[in-house]
């Protein structure tokens, strides 16, 4: 498996992505229904999380904001930064798994190129 590799080609957004990470909870129950679509974009998903090489910081902030629901200003009371960080941190997360799906879509072009 490459660096780069997803579960399928699939031209994910990072809209998708994170609504995905946002909203774990009910993407799961659509996956133990057998929805294929979400399995895969659950799992790429992670994926991309995974290649954006997030700092600690980012990965507590991903968890606390995206995935518990808990506000700006709530987390960072409870990491002990201003809710400005909070944010900054949450953007600059952002920008990182959108250079994942933006060399996602450049392999995908390159593999159409190579196929035609």
């Amino acid at each position: 498996m490459s660096r780069v590799s997803r579960a399928v080609q699939e031209h994910y957004t990072l809209s998708d992505i994170e609504k995905t990470l946002k909203n774990k909870e009910l993407t799961y129950s659509y996956a133990e229904q057998g929805e294929l679509d979400v399995i895969h974009l659950i799992i790429d998903a992670e994926r991309a999380l995974e290649l954006a090489n997030p700092t600690e910081i980012q990965l507590m902030t991903v968890d606390l904001v995206w995935r518990q629901g808990f506000s700006l200003v709530e987390t960072g009371r409870m990491l002990g930064v201003t809710p400005q960080a909070v944010k900054f941190n949450l953007d600059l997360l952002k920008v990182k798994i959108q250079k994942v799906v933006d060399e996602w879509r450049i392999k995908d072009k390159e593999g159409e190129r190579k196929a035609s």
